[in-house]
Formats: C-alpha cells, structure tokens, sequence
C-alpha cells in the first residue's frame, strides 16, 4: 500500500512541480564506483539525469545516443552525466554497465528510491537536463532533441 500512495504523490507531484525553469532537486549519492554525487556541489555545470533500468526496452533503445553524448562531452569540464538505475539487483545494474560499457556516473537507486521519487521518475526512461543555475531546463528529450539542447547549453 505504500508504494501505490509514494506513485501516486509522485503522480501529482508531476503536475505540480518540475517543469522547465524549476529548481531541480538536490540529492547526495555514492556512485555505483563509490563517488560522492552531490548536485548542489556541481551548479555552475550542464548537468544530464537519466532515469533507467536494464528492463526498460526504451531505455535500452536510448543507450547509443546517451553513449554519443557523453562520448562527445565527456572531456568538457562544464558537463556531468550520471544515470540513475531503478533496478532493485545491484549485481544486475553492475554487469548490465560493464557490458555495455557505460562510463557516466550511475547510482543504484534500489527500485523507486529517494532520488527517483524527488524527480518523479515513475516512468523511464525519464531524462532532465539541468541548467548551470541548477534549475530544469528540459525534460524528456530524445536523440537529436537531447544531443542538440547539450551542445546549445555547453555553447552558452
């Protein structure tokens, strides 16, 4: 019964809240390679959550232009990527990262944990792109749409 009343405020909550312009949420995690993540420590960069799991077909689908973007931006000082998994095997989540080679930062959320809740990640693949002043400033863009507002936002 709790999970259905923490979705269903999240339901609301995404009517709500976290729409472009909005504060993006602030959360601390260690990494699934033991790195502290704390957002608030990482405002004045173009920062790019993606919400995931390894049994998520459109997440699966996604991986190859996630992999280009972070390939394309991954030297740049001012971009951070980190993937937020909501799977609930951690040895799942490792072995699925390892084979498919992902080398952005990704956190073990345990299912629909702290992080997914705060940014409402009911559905996935849900991504935000964070502005250099920690605030959303797109949600949910795919391919091209997501490869073109990274490179506007590192430009300006």
């Amino acid at each position: 019964m709790k999970k259905i009343v923490e979705q269903a405020q999240s339901y609301f909550n995404e009517i709500h809240s976290l729409q472009d312009g909005d504060p993006a949420p602030d959360f601390s995690a260690i990494t699934i390679n033991n790195k502290k993540i704390d957002l608030s420590e990482l405002r004045g960069k173009v920062m790019l959550i993606e919400f995931w799991s390894t049994t998520c077909g459109p997440c699966i689908k996604e991986l190859p232009n996630l992999k280009e973007i972070y390939g394309l931006n991954k030297d740049n000082k001012d971009f951070v990527m980190i993937g937020v998994s909501l799977d609930t095997e951690i040895e799942k989540v490792n072995s699925f990262i390892e084979i498919n080679d992902l080398k952005w930062h990704q956190i073990f959320d345990d299912g629909y944990g702290e992080i997914s809740q705060l940014y409402n990640a009911v559905y996935i693949p849900r991504t935000y792109l964070i502005d250099r002043d920690g605030n959303i400033a797109h949600k949910d863009l795919r391919e091209n749409d997501l490869k073109n507002a990274v490179s506007s936002m590192l430009i300006n």
